[in-house]
């Protein structure tokens, strides 16, 4: 019974000591908060007073210039952010804070009236400490404060041993990470995250199946916690096992939404894979997103190119058509883009396709080397022997090189019965693309 008691104190006195290091931490606590709302600031700012957060002590901001200057020589315990901050967002703010060593020692929280999953799970996937729904309720919003803070200046057991071990990742031990990561898995429910850095320490010791085991034994805890599901799509890409990476990748945009990274790493994996026909779904996505950056529109193209070149080869021009279109319309003014389907339709001998697309080569394009390219491959069936001979080996003697323009040469110098050019110009371009040595024989 004296035992039961003593231990109920004990507990006791423990809590009273955790609210008293949040309600210290809260009373000398520098807050920033960035809404453009007046109401919505005020309110906040009503809510932190009332929870002990001196007024002098909060800064509130509405222009991402401004708070991304003083971040560079102040920084709060505190940041409160909405999701939209001018033309700016929450993350690029974010991207910009992580760049200081210590952003760790700052508790940064994302409000918004948004309940939208991709700006959810966009949060989650940035690592951001938390993010609160407006409106909230005073006593929803003081618990939950309460218990982020708490979780930050008095980590639990667990936290602490994961603290312990993530410092010694840092220092490159890898074993002396291990060994607190080891006695943090029993400390917790779902021990996800000792998972996810137990895991990290392996790789550092090149234990590539100890690190895969890790990583699985995580996410089944948590089927969606991101940083196992990252860590392992990102071994099994490094070891080339692309079909496995790929499914996990479209296990994972279920719950992650799409950026410019994840299409990419889509687009690229669904033709190393031979998956051609979700090309479709990539397209759709990139069309309907924010995100249409040089890097996604590029492997976009690339993907649609390449899907294209595969319906060609399995004799559906239709729809190799479609796909070619939709690369052009992404990249209009792109010169290698309409050189690559050009090849593509000469090399399957649609001539008049090709002659077709040569047609959306601007004004502007015409000094280019693809134009000349392609200018020789669409007029070479208009030619005789010899003056197609006299137009290719012009463009070989400026520096020009297209698997296209030598196989046409080579097929023209057997036509005239020249056998030691033809054998010179074959062995040449074998050299230069031997995948590609069918088309010269």
């Amino acid at each position: 019974m004296e035992q039961d008691i003593d231990e109920g104190m004990e507990e006791a006195l423990e809590s009273i000591s955790i609210e008293e290091k949040v309600k210290d931490f809260l009373s000398k606590a520098i807050v920033f908060v960035i809404d453009a709302s007046p109401s919505s600031c005020l309110r906040l700012v009503q809510n932190l007073m009332g929870l002990g957060v001196s007024e002098k002590n909060i800064k509130s901001f509405s222009s991402y210039t401004e708070i991304t200057a003083i971040l560079q020589s102040s920084k709060p315990h505190l940041l409160f952010s909405e999701q939209a901050i001018a033309d700016k967002s929450v993350f690029d703010l974010w991207k910009e804070f992580k760049k200081n060593p210590d952003y760790e020692q700052t508790i940064f929280i994302l409000l918004t009236a948004c309940n939208d999953h991709a700006l959810i799970s966009r949060a989650i996937e940035e690592e951001l400490d938390a993010f609160v729904l407006k409106p909230y309720s005073e006593g929803l919003f003081n618990g939950q404060l309460q218990t982020i803070i708490q979780d930050k200046i008095v980590p639990s057991q667990y936290l602490r041993m994961i603290a312990k071990g993530k410092s010694f990742l840092k220092l490159e031990q890898p074993n002396q990470a291990i060994d607190f990561f080891k006695r943090a898995l029993p400390l917790h429910d779902t021990p996800v995250l000792a998972c996810y850095y137990y895991a990290q320490a392996e790789l550092m010791l090149n234990a590539i199946k100890n690190a895969e085991e890790r990583y699985r034994e995580g996410i089944a805890y948590n089927h969606i916690h991101y940083k196992c599901l990252q860590g392992l799509f990102g071994l099994l890409y490094k070891e080339s096992r692309y079909q496995e990476a790929y499914e996990l990748l479209r296990e994972m945009i279920k719950f992650f939404s799409i950026n410019a990274d994840r299409l990419t790493k889509l687009i690229r994996l669904s033709v190393q894979t031979n998956n051609f026909n979700d090309i479709d779904d990539y397209y759709n996505a990139f069309m309907s997103s924010e995100f249409k950056t040089k890097d996604a529109s590029k492997y976009i193209c690339a993907g649609l190119i390449i899907c294209g070149r595969y319906f060609l080869n399995n004799n559906n021009f239709e729809k190799a058509m479609n796909l070619f279109e939709r690369a052009r319309t992404i990249s209009p003014n792109d010169s290698k883009q309409l050189l690559y389907v050009i090849q593509n339709l000469i090399e399957f001998n649609f001539e008049e396709a090709a002659k077709n697309f040569f047609q959306h080569f601007t004004s502007e394009m015409h000094s280019s080397k693809e134009y000349q390219i392609c200018e020789f491959l669409v007029k070479n069936s208009e030619r005789s022997a010899t003056d197609s001979l006299a137009a290719g080996y012009h463009l070989l003697n400026q520096g020009l090189k297209d698997y296209c323009l030598y196989s046409i040469l080579i097929r023209r110098l057997k036509q005239l019965d020249k056998v030691t050019e033809q054998q010179e110009l074959i062995a040449t371009a074998e050299a230069l693309w031997p995948e590609k040595r069918h088309l010269f024989s």
